[in-house]
């Protein structure tokens, strides 16, 4: 495991795999959390896959978030504009350029990590495959249209909380009109993490590992 600062702000836990044909997993993590939380979650969905664990550069609570936010906690798209570049900066560096023999790249977002991936998806030129975003918190403001980019079809899973029906639909329009192929599921509590594996495991690998 490897550990250290990339860009302006994003510091990095790197977890090798000891499964060869697993994808690296970007973790985003909750807010108020520190990297090591989002472990867990990337354990469960696929053991011995490549991780790279990112940690928010802005304190919170306890721990960090990735958004800065606006006073009425909107996610703005020119406020946190070299927030998302510097995650999509360490994803190129670390992932690509340690292992250039990587195929797939799932980014995995959680709360506010749910958040920060919607932007990075929506704003950065970061070489994803697929993306799972459970719960987002917040409704991105209105974006340029020269400013969003395609994401060519790209599978991403959103997993919704009745709470956050607001954060929920924003993220599913905003994505759609990048041009990903949305595929949604409700949350249920302690169930996260199966729905989330059998849909990654279906969509890289085939149904053979259901």
């Amino acid at each position: 495991m490897h550990s250290g600062p990339v860009g302006r702000s994003q510091p990095f836990i790197f977890a090798r795999r000891r499964d060869p044909h697993a994808p690296l997993l970007v973790l985003l993590h909750v807010d108020g959390a520190d990297a090591r939380t989002s472990l867990a979650f990337g354990r469960a969905l696929w053991p011995g896959a490549l991780m790279l664990r990112l940690r928010g550069a802005t304190p919170f609570e306890a721990g960090w978030r990735f958004l800065r936010c606006t006073p009425t906690d909107l996610a703005d798209w020119q406020h946190e504009r070299d927030g998302l570049a510097d995650i999509a900066a360490t994803i190129e560096e670390v992932a690509h350029r340690r292992e250039p023999t990587l195929v797939e790249v799932v980014l995995i977002g959680v709360d506010g990590g749910a958040d920060a991936a919607i932007g990075v998806l929506c704003t950065q030129k970061a070489r994803v495959t697929a993306a799972i975003l459970v719960r987002p918190l917040r409704c991105w403001t209105a974006c340029p249209a020269d400013a969003l980019r395609s994401v060519g079809g790209m599978e991403v899973l959103l997993i919704v909380d009745g709470t956050q029906r607001h954060a929920a639909a924003n993220a599913e329009a905003v994505l759609g009109q990048c041009g990903a192929d949305m595929h949604v599921d409700h949350y249920q509590k302690g169930m996260e993490f199966e729905i989330a594996r059998r849909w990654l495991w279906l969509q890289l690998r085939g149904s053979d590992h259901g």
